[in-house]
């Protein structure tokens, strides 16, 4: 090896020496994988035969160690120390394989014969490996690419459920308004709405100018909530003949089912029924309780009931 060889030498080394000082004294926080690949890199530096061998590998182990102690981000910090480590490893294997390569070349000619497959062999497994190394640290690469698109699916995940929730109490804050202007009770039936007899002339079922404004309000309920049914019945006080509460509680539920009709309302959505007086909410001893009694239920059904099922 001439001085000039020599030279060059000791100036790689005094560089890579400088780096690994400067390196440790800007590190700015105590990484595991950082401090693993540093310890690696400063392990193969203090190699002479290393540093003399596979200086273009060195130099990159170096600048990927400098990226990682710059970068902020724990992950890319570990992706860059991964890298570093592995390219230091890459190295070696490579020195390793000249050294193995100059040994051979060493020998004297009645023994290179002998050893030549066998130091080619350690060659080529030499430079397998380090081709293994660089394509575990792809594959790694690959890895960290896909863990950080997962996480930015997530978090697009996240903002679409938050997004859906706030539609939903939106939706429940409406349709509560909209429940208290249509004075509907909740039951487990579903929402009820009560037209009482004083929406109806006495022993008539033609409905009187008030309940038809209620029933306007309901409609435009049904209509921006098609998936609910309704369920109509009419019921009577116990004074009269029994057929005839029955046949008057019937034809009251009909009357608010066809108002419902010629205002929009699918006919399929509707199920009216009579029950007369065989369902009473107050007795029927006093006057109050009798006038209590006299009403039409409109039961609000809840989505995708249909009303067949909800009858008493």
């Amino acid at each position: 090896m001439n001085k000039i060889a020599s030279f060059k030498i000791i100036w790689i080394v005094l560089l890579f020496a400088a780096g690994t000082l400067l390196f440790g004294c800007g590190a700015k926080k105590p990484n595991p994988a950082f401090q693993k690949a540093q310890s690696v890199y400063q392990k193969a530096e203090a190699d002479p035969e290393v540093m003399s061998k596979a200086p273009v590998e060195m130099h990159e182990a170096r600048k990927m160690l400098n990226e990682a102690e710059d970068a902020d981000d724990e992950a890319e910090i570990e992706r860059l120390s991964y890298l570093a480590q592995r390219q230091v490893e890459l190295a070696v294997a490579e020195a390793d394989a000249k050294k193995a390569q100059e040994r051979m070349e060493s020998l004297s000619s009645e023994n290179r014969q002998v050893l030549l497959k066998a130091r080619q062999g350690e060659v080529d497994q030499a430079r397998r490996e380090a081709l293994k190394l660089r394509q575990e640290a792809e594959a790694r690469i690959r890895e960290v690419a896909l863990a950080q698109e997962r996480a930015e699916q997530l978090k697009q995940e996240a903002e679409m459920a938050r997004q859906h929730a706030e539609q939903a109490r939106a939706e429940a804050r409406r349709l509560e308004k909209e429940l208290t202007d249509l004075q509907a009770r909740r039951t487990d039936r579903g929402l009820v709405l009560t037209l009482g007899d004083v929406l109806f002339d006495t022993g008539s079922a033609e409905l009187k100018i008030g309940a038809l404004r209620t029933l306007e309000n309901l409609v435009a309920f049904l209509q921006e909530n098609p998936n609910r049914n309704v369920l109509v019945e009419g019921h009577t006080d116990s004074v009269g003949n029994e057929a005839y509460n029955q046949r008057l509680s019937q034809q009251r539920a009909e009357s608010v089912k066809m108002a419902l009709i010629h205002r929009g309302v699918s006919p399929g959505r509707i199920i009216s029924t009579g029950y007369g007086e065989a369902y009473p909410v107050a007795g029927n001893d006093a006057e109050s309780g009798r006038q209590r009694n006299r009403r039409v239920e409109i039961i609000i059904l809840d989505e995708g009931v249909r009303g067949e099922t909800m009858m008493r």
